[in-house]
């Protein structure tokens, strides 16, 4: 019995080493590409084209993306 354990537990062993071997270099290939992709688009969503409008979306409970909390005076423009 405590060969058969001993058998399993060296088995498990065995295919983590293996699995990380075979796949660990497509894992960080994967990984890689992800943050380039993440990149790109972050890079697309700070080009802005002049003359456009632009809405972001705020998180619920966010008041603003620039919380200052400085009070602007409301000046009526005729």
């Amino acid at each position: 019995m405590q060969e058969f354990l001993l058998i399993i537990v060296i088995a498990f062993i065995l295919f983590g080493v293996l699995r990380r071997m075979m796949f660990g270099s497509f894992y960080a290939a994967m990984q890689k590409q992800q943050k380039e992709q993440e990149r790109r688009e972050q890079e697309e969503r700070k080009r802005k084209k002049e003359g456009k409008v632009y809405i972001e979306k705020i998180k619920p409970g966010k008041l603003s993306k620039h919380d200052d909390d400085d009070y602007t005076d409301y000046e009526e423009v005729k």
